[in-house]
């Protein structure tokens, strides 16, 4: 079995996942079905950066690793993050930007239904 091909899966869909807590509110605009599970999402992070639980993504690629006879050590933003998509030293300003655009997203999220709503009530 290619566990570090499925281990790689994993990493993709972990940095899939960071590109949905980042990014996520901005589907919103499309439809607002995506309210629910982005929220879903932002809990669990907001979860897992303040109590420090281990990811389950981040405990699967483990898994995976070790079943190839490898020997992870870290967790995923550590390895994969830290000093590759973000520069060492930098992740509190990358943080405030992934909370400046959730925010952005949700009230451009807010002022499009409350346009929308206006323009209904009009058209009535």
């Amino acid at each position: 079995m290619p566990w570090l091909v499925l281990a790689g899966v994993v990493v993709a869909v972990h940095f899939a996942y960071l590109a949905f807590v980042a990014f996520g509110g901005f589907l919103t605009w499309r439809s607002p079905k995506w309210v629910a599970p982005h929220l879903a999402a932002l809990a669990a992070a907001l979860i897992s950066v303040t109590v420090h639980y281990d990811c389950p993504l981040t405990n699967l690629e483990d898994w995976l690793e070790r079943r190839d006879g490898k020997h992870p050590s870290g967790q995923f933003i550590d390895r994969y993050v830290k000093g590759y998509v973000v520069p060492h030293g930098h992740d509190g300003l990358v943080q405030v930007a992934i909370v400046l655009l959730i925010v952005v997203a949700y009230a451009g999220f807010f002022w499009r239904r409350r346009s929308r709503a206006r323009t209904n009530v009009k058209l009535a």
